[in-house]
């Protein structure tokens, strides 16, 4: 992995593995119809967590593996980001679909990132009781971008799903 620089969150580190300087204009959060209309399985009843900034921001790419750390199961992954969605650093789902847009903006990523996870916003989709085991009643997503070649993606990742070290967090640096 390469070198880190700390952010203001414990386990949060900046992966400097990004060379581009890619401004993102303010983005709005998405609403609940806007949702609706581009994911089938969104539903009212969903919570749905958006702490991502909405005003203008750098894009870099984080990780909270600690250096050496080849993967961390989903759980840890959760408790490891708390921090950094809080402070508003973590980009969701208005910048996943600005990248989905401009795919170009992601040339620069280097070839052994395989996803970025956008977990600014978090959709808790509510299973009815009869249709899963009651411990799994509740599945936590977020966007994410997957690599396919030399285009990425979108799809919408599971927060129980492992960080390993070919993922990315999107992040906000601080403007300049």
């Amino acid at each position: 992995m390469s070198a880190t620089t700390p952010l203001p969150s414990s386990f949060f580190r900046l992966t400097h593995d990004f060379a581009g300087a890619v401004r993102i204009p303010a983005l709005r959060h998405p609403t609940y119809l806007e949702l609706r209309s581009h994911i089938n399985w969104v539903r009212e009843e969903n919570n749905i967590s958006d702490l991502s900034p909405e005003g203008e921001v750098v894009f870099g790419l984080g990780t909270v593996l600690a250096d050496g750390e080849e993967t961390i199961s989903g759980l840890e992954y959760e408790r490891r980001i708390a921090r950094s969605l809080q402070e508003s650093l973590v980009l969701g789902c208005q910048h996943w679909n600005h990248f989905q847009r401009n795919h170009a903006l992601l040339v620069a990523v280097p070839p052994e990132v395989v996803y970025i996870d956008f977990p600014g916003i978090i959709v808790s989709l509510i299973f009815d009781a009869s249709e899963l085991p009651s411990a799994s009643k509740l599945q936590r997503n977020f966007p994410c971008l997957v690599r396919d070649g030399k285009d990425w993606s979108p799809y919408w990742r599971s927060l129980g799903r492992h960080l390993n070290r070919y993922g990315r967090i999107a992040v906000s640096y601080p403007l300049p």
